[in-house]
């Protein structure tokens, strides 16, 4: 009796046989399917293309029926002014429409380069609110410290954070945008911290008050502050105190505020 098993090597044959004809359908299936593709593309181009040239044909004959009529001469000779016509003649026509064919493909080719370099086209977030806590803080074309300046902003303002880069955020206040150091930010937080827990909580007297950059009616509105949110008062300066709610701080008059 034979240490060789025979009928595994035929097995393994038949798998190897079947293995090899799954590939070859696997092929054709995709071979049948672009070529499906491809056949379809043509006809739509070439369903285009007729359709352009009854575009243009019918076209000529708006411009140039009443003096082709004139003329008593039949469409059909070559000898009638239409037929050497741009919007006409076979040659002419396929000039024109290639030419229309580069214009409206470069023109769309153009416009998305430009609508993928921009980044307000790139980037349609739902933008995240932070506040500044530099003196005053540069806003920059990229995101490094190599780039030039476009503009300043000064401290408690809000800005809106549309991305993030790394150590940098790209920010927009009053239609302005810029790239900024991302640790110059501060972001809205639910949860006060440990020092705010010590201090008394104070909620709203109205529905909505303005929360300003200076202790005064002239100081910028920075946000409107609205809800009954905790507010925690962290010194005051006559009439007015200087809060912070859910993360964001400035100057609110004191009269608006009542204990929680």
């Amino acid at each position: 009796m034979s240490d060789c098993d025979d009928s595994g090597i035929f097995e393994d044959i038949l798998n190897f046989v079947g293995t090899m004809f799954l590939f070859y359908v696997f092929f054709k299936v995709v071979e049948f399917g672009i070529k499906l593709v491809i056949i379809v593309i043509a006809m739509l181009f070439k369903l285009l293309y007729l359709s352009m040239n009854g575009v243009l044909i019918t076209i000529d004959h708006i411009i140039y029926d009443k003096k082709d009529r004139a003329l008593g001469i039949s469409y059909d000779l070559k000898a009638h002014p239409r037929n050497s016509r741009w919007l006409v003649n076979p040659v002419k026509r396929n000039i024109m429409g290639l030419m229309i064919g580069v214009v409206i493909g470069g023109g769309a080719f153009i416009g998305s380069l430009h609508s993928l370099d921009s980044p307000s086209a790139k980037e349609h977030p739902p933008f995240v609110a932070a506040q500044v806590n530099a003196k005053l803080l540069n806003a920059r074309t990229s995101a490094t410290t190599h780039s030039d300046v476009l503009f300043q902003i000064p401290e408690l303002h809000v800005v809106n954070v549309l991305k993030n880069k790394g150590t940098w955020s790209y920010i927009e206040i009053k239609n302005d945008r810029g790239w900024v150091a991302t640790r110059y930010l501060s972001q809205s937080r639910t949860k006060p911290s440990e020092e705010q827990a010590k201090l008394p909580q104070f909620v709203l007297a109205t529905k909505m008050a303005n929360v300003r950059a200076k202790p005064s009616m002239k100081g910028e509105v920075l946000f409107k502050l609205a809800g009954d949110g905790p507010i925690f008062v962290l010194k005051k300066k006559g009439n007015w105190s200087f809060i912070e709610s859910r993360g964001f701080k400035g100057w609110i008059a004191t009269n608006l505020l009542t204990a929680a």
